[in-house]
């Protein structure tokens, strides 16, 4: 996508803020017109939500992160994994390392993880002809 839009082979793309795209906002290569996220973005400062540009509900269009694990993982290792991802939530070489843009304010948890995972089921599966 990023090829595409640098080669004015398309007129807009809804793509992911990776270190490429960034690098490309930052050179003044590509303008964002809208962000996915609930709030606008302190880094993008005057890009509207989708949401304010009359789009409702589309507020998990990019990517989700997260770690997943078998179904019927026990309880105490899915608390070990998730203490463990929330320290490293809160090192400052860890967000360094991945990029304080890639990371949202506040840690998510397993519960938090799988109330967003159903909510962008909910929102996009009537989109995608899902049933």
């Amino acid at each position: 996508m990023t090829t595409a839009l640098l080669g004015r082979n398309v007129d807009a793309v809804l793509i992911n803020a990776s270190q490429d795209v960034t690098a490309n906002i930052d050179a003044g290569e590509f303008r964002p017109l809208a962000v996915s996220t609930e709030q606008p973005l302190d880094w993008l400062p005057g890009v509207p939500t989708l949401v304010d540009a009359g789009f409702p509900g589309l507020t998990l269009s990019g990517s989700t992160f997260g770690l997943a694990g078998p179904a019927g993982l026990p309880e105490p290792v899915v608390t070990r994994l998730q203490d463990a991802l929330r320290e490293a939530h809160g090192d400052p070489e860890v967000v360094a390392a991945v990029g304080e843009r890639y990371l949202g304010p506040q840690f998510r948890g397993a519960a938090e993880m799988r109330a967003v995972l159903d909510r962008t089921r909910a929102v996009y599966e009537p989109i995608l002809g899902g049933s």
